[in-house]
């Protein structure tokens, strides 16, 4: 039994270069890490890569 099927043409897809100052790159470098019982044990990333402002600003309309 076969899980996987080539396709036959290759996708249609593409890839954007974006940096570090772009809103979604922001977001995802603003991640915070959990233990395994979901709760909160701090930054996912380094503090110094973080965009503090960017996170304090955006987490703050949060419940």
């Amino acid at each position: 039994m076969a899980f996987l099927v080539r396709p036959a043409s290759p996708p249609n897809q593409f890839f954007r270069k974006l940096g570090r100052g772009d809103d979604w790159i922001q977001t995802l470098l603003c991640a915070k890490a959990l233990d395994a019982n979901g709760a909160e044990v701090g930054d996912a990333i380094n503090t110094d890569q973080r965009p503090t402002a960017f996170c304090q600003q955006k987490s703050s309309d949060l419940p």
